[in-house]
């Protein structure tokens, strides 16, 4: 058995002095690499490239108006519409006796009633409590009479 090749499967020699028309992979690594820096680099220098207008709305989060009624009392406010029920409660009304735990839902510090059921105002969004009644610690005591739970 013979171990020479036919001529056609072997490539013809390359001369070393022409450059190849075709890029090659280090090439292709280091332009990739340049023109990135380039456009981050303009980025930071330049600023942003949207005008006045497109960066204030970008910047302004979204809200809605949400009305509810908290431990009996009607309360209408605007809030960003990522703020969870319990951030609502804390920072909006001043209603500090639901905490903050583990803002994950397993530790129950946040629990509060939403129409009767027991909910974790940490994982609720408050624009998804449109017309609901709420209750919380502080609105379980029959006027100076406390709660069991308080």
């Amino acid at each position: 058995m013979s171990t020479d090749l036919p001529e056609s499967a072997v490539p013809p020699p390359t001369d070393s002095s022409e450059p190849s028309s075709a890029p090659t992979r280090r090439t292709f690594i280091a332009t990739s690499t340049a023109v990135g820096g380039v456009v981050l680099a303009g980025g930071v220098i330049g600023g942003t490239l949207l005008g006045p207008e497109e960066a204030g709305a970008a910047a302004a989060a979204p809200s809605s108006r949400v009305s509810l009624t908290v431990n009996g009392t009607r309360r209408t406010v605007t809030v960003d519409n990522r703020t969870s029920l319990l951030d609502l409660l804390r920072e909006y009304f001043g209603l500090t006796g639901s905490k903050k735990g583990c803002n994950a839902g397993a530790c129950g510090a946040c629990t509060v009633l939403v129409d009767g059921h027991r909910v974790n105002a940490c994982l609720t969004l408050a624009v998804r409590m449109e017309g609901v009644e709420v209750t919380t610690i502080e609105g379980l005591a029959d006027g100076d009479q406390l709660h069991p739970l308080q």
